[in-house]
């Protein structure tokens, strides 16, 4: 087997620079830098891929490979720019309309561990606070930031702090198969608090959670005091509600 060129091996090294930098976060905020990067490389796999060589299997055996790690660098780069960017936009206007007002009427059709019939205005009045969790069954970040808050809501039981979930989805004739899917959820990852569950999305819009997971606190009047979306979100949330809650 011959040696690997070094145009080659430039162009596979460069490819592995690209998702190392984007996994640990340098593109943020860089719109144009990564796209141009990757789009070039690209390019490059695709000459490479095409080129009159003897060797012409490996040519195009290793260029076919170039190609494929290019576009995922590509896709992935731009993933995290846009998705970064589309989540600050979306915190930024939701805390803009909501922090400060009173939270929006939440309605719902189904509930796993209500306690009760109780209305979610009354649930927010009987606590000091109240953190409402926006989630879905197809988002895998909602689904692993789930039992942190369970573990929240478990050591919390003897104070005046309430933890809400919230999903939806469209009906569509399906809502066994909808809510079955959600009851699964709940029940493996043992979820212990209030599940409400809408078959529409008029909530969700209401509370501007375009972007799942959404956290959002509010206190025993009913007022927004914070939103906040990801993981890292919620914890923040929790965090302060652990060191501003009273009893």
């Amino acid at each position: 087997m011959k040696k690997i060129s070094p145009f080659l091996l430039l162009l596979i090294l460069i490819n592995i620079a690209l998702g190392v930098l984007a996994f640990t976060g340098f593109f943020e905020g860089k719109d144009l830098l990564p796209i141009l990067l990757g789009g070039l490389f690209v390019v490059a796999g695709l000459v490479f891929l095409f080129v009159k060589r003897k060797e012409m299997a490996m040519a195009k055996l290793v260029g076919f490979a170039i190609l494929l790690a290019s576009s995922w660098a590509v896709n992935h780069l731009h993933f995290n720019v846009y998705s970064a960017q589309k989540v600050s936009e979306s915190r930024e206007n939701s805390i803009e309309i909501l922090q400060g007002s009173q939270a929006p009427t939440l309605t719902y059709s189904q509930s796993f561990n209500q306690v009760g019939e109780e209305a979610f205005s009354t649930y927010v009045k009987n606590h000091e606070f109240t953190i409402l969790n926006f989630w879905a069954t197809w988002c895998a970040p909602c689904l692993k930031e789930m039992p942190l808050l369970d573990e929240f809501y478990q050591k919390n039981q003897g104070r005046k702090i309430g933890l809400v979930g919230f999903t939806d989805y469209r009906s569509r004739g399906k809502d066994e198969k909808e809510l079955n899917k959600i009851k699964n959820i709940v029940d493996k990852l043992h979820i212990s608090y209030p599940i409400l569950v809408d078959s529409t999305t008029k909530v969700r819009a209401a509370y501007r959670a375009d972007v799942l997971p959404a956290t959002v606190l509010i206190d025993n009047a009913g007022n927004v005091l914070d939103y906040q979306i990801g993981i890292d979100g919620a914890e923040k949330i929790m965090a302060y509600v652990s060191e501003h809650s009273m009893d």
